[in-house]
C-alpha cells in the first residue's frame, strides 16, 4: 500500500509538472508567434519603401535620347538647346505626379508579396533654401536693406502666410541664423525654436490621400521640411516649374490634389510647349505658369521676383516611399542628387545617387 501511495502522488506531480511545462511552451508561443509575424511583415514593408525609392530613382534618370550626330554633340557641349531638350524630357515624367503619391499594389500571386508601395518625389529646387538665402559672415539676409532682391522683406511676407504668430516666427527665424556659425546642416534645427511649434506633426511632407482640394472644409497644413531646404542647385532661387506643395501655398497658388496624375499627364504637353530655358518671369508667368497654378503675376506676394530663378536645372529631390504589408506600414524619406554623365560617344545619362535617408 505505501509503495502504491508514493506512485500515485510521483505521478501526480509528473501530471502538474507537464501541465506546467505545456502551458508555459504555449503562453511563450503565444508570444513569439505574433511578434515573428510582425518582425517579418515590418522587415517586407521597410524593402518595398526602399523599392519605392529605387522606383523614383529610374524616373529620375530619365533623359532624351540622341537622333542625330549633331543633337549628340549639343548635348556632350551642354549647349542651351540641348539642356532644354533634357529639361522638358525630366519635366515630361516629373510635373504629372510631382508632390503627389503613385502607387504600386502587389500581389502574392504575381509578386510574392501582399502589399503596396506609395512614393512621393518633391524636388528641393522647388523649396527655399536657408543657407542661400542669409549671410552667415555679415550675419544679415541676402540683399537686406538693398533697394532690390532684399531676403529679410520677402521671409517677412512668406512668413506672415504661415499663420497668426508669422511676426514672431520671422523674429526667432532670423536670430536663430544670425547665432550660427556658419551655414545649418538640416532644416528640423529649427524644430527647436519654440515658435515653430505648429510644425510639431508637420515636420516632413504628406501627400494628398483622400478628395481632392476643392472638397475639402479645412485648409491643408503646410510642412517645414517642405518649405525649406539645405540643399538646392541655385541656392538664391527657386524654380516655379516644381514648387513644393508647401511653398504653393505660402504663394496661394494652387496645390496638390488627390486623384489628378491622368488629367495632368494629359496636360503636361500643352504646359511644356512655352518652356524656356530662360524665363524672365515678370512676363513669362502669366503665359507659361498661370495654366499650372491658377495665379496670375501681380496677384503673388510683393518682392516674388528676388526668390523665382530665372534659369532653369534640376539636382536634387527628395522621395517620400511609404511599404505597407498587412497592418505595418514602414516610411522613408530619402534625398536624392541628379547627376548629368555626358559618354565619350555624345550621350548623355543621369547617375542618382542617395545622400542622405530618414526613416520616420
Amino acid at each position: 500500500m505505501k509503495n502504491q501511495g508514493y506512485i500515485l502522488v510521483f505521478t501526480l506531480l509528473i501530471i502538474a509538472l507537464s501541465v506546467f511545462v505545456g502551458t508555459y511552451i504555449a503562453s511563450r508561443a503565444s508570444i513569439f508567434f505574433p511578434l515573428s509575424n510582425t518582425l517579418v511583415e515590418r522587415e517586407k514593408a521597410y524593402q518595398l519603401a526602399m523599392s519605392g525609392v529605387s522606383f523614383a530613382m529610374s524616373q529620375l534618370s530619365v533623359a532624351p535620347k540622341p537622333k542625330s550626330e549633331a543633337e549628340k554633340k549639343d548635348q556632350a557641349a551642354a549647349k542651351p538647346n540641348a539642356q532644354g531638350t533634357e529639361s522638358v524630357t525630366l519635366l515630361q515624367t516629373l510635373l504629372p505626379a510631382l508632390n503627389r503619391f503613385q502607387t504600386i499594389r502587389l500581389t502574392q500571386k504575381n509578386d510574392g508579396v501582399e502589399g503596396i508601395i506609395s512614393w512621393a518625389i518633391t524636388s528641393e529646387e522647388g523649396k527655399i533654401n536657408i543657407n542661400g538665402i542669409f549671410d552667415f559672415k555679415k550675419k544679415k539676409f541676402v540683399g537686406q536693406d538693398a533697394p532690390t532682391g532684399d531676403y529679410s522683406k520677402l521671409m517677412q511676407e512668406l512668413f506672415g502666410s504661415m499663420g497668426s504668430n508669422g511676426p514672431e516666427m520671422y523674429q526667432a527665424f532670423a536670430t536663430f541664423l544670425k547665432q550660427q556659425k556658419g551655414p545649418i546642416n538640416d532644416v528640423t534645427q529649427l524644430f527647436e525654436l519654440k515658435e515653430f511649434a505648429q510644425f510639431k506633426n508637420k515636420l516632413f511632407y504628406q501627400p494628398p490621400t483622400n478628395q481632392p482640394e476643392s472638397d475639402k472644409k479645412t485648409t491643408r497644413p503646410l510642412y517645414l521640411t517642405d518649405i525649406f531646404t539645405t540643399f538646392s542647385a541655385h541656392p538664391t532661387g527657386i524654380y516655379p516649374w516644381v514648387f513644393s506643395d508647401s511653398v504653393a501655398g505660402l504663394l496661394g497658388l494652387k496645390r496638390a490634389q488627390f486623384g489628378d496624375i491622368k488629367q495632368r499627364k494629359k496636360d503636361v504637353s500643352n504646359w511644356l510647349k512655352k518652356f524656356k530655358f530662360n524665363s524672365q518671369w515678370k512676363t513669362d508667368w502669366n503665359p507659361i505658369m498661370a495654366p499650372l497654378y491658377d495665379r496670375e503675376f501681380s496677384t503673388l506676394p510683393k518682392g516674388i521676383e528676388t526668390l523665382l530663378q530665372n534659369g532653369f536645372g534640376l539636382k536634387f529631390f527628395s522621395v517620400l516611399s511609404y511599404g505597407t504589408v498587412g497592418r505595418i506600414t514602414q516610411k522613408i524619406l530619402a534625398l536624392l542628387e541628379r547627376i548629368r554623365v555626358a559618354e565619350n560617344d555624345g550621350t548623355v545619362r543621369y547617375e542618382i545617387r542617395i545622400k542622405k535617408v530618414y526613416l520616420l
